[in-house]
């Protein structure tokens, strides 16, 4: 048991993640993730950020080619 997980967080942190910070109008950014990318919604949800604001939280994807998105709304 230790060893599977030894391997997957290995697995994990050995991925580079390319992450960028875009702000915009969201039907601006949601119509750029559906248009450009071809991401469609696969999850959303509701949570509090570290100050307690209230936020939600969504993630799109295209399945087809990997790409995915998550986009936060306060």
């Amino acid at each position: 048991m230790r060893i599977i997980l030894a391997a997957a967080l290995a697995a994990f942190f050995a991925m580079p993640a390319f992450a960028q910070s875009n702000c915009g109008p969201f039907t601006v950014v949601i119509a750029t993730l559906q248009e450009r990318y071809g991401e469609e919604i696969v999850a959303r949800g509701t949570s509090a950020d570290s100050q307690g604001r209230q936020m939600v939280t969504m993630v799109y994807a295209n399945t087809e080619t990997g790409s995915w998105t998550v986009v936060q709304v306060y």
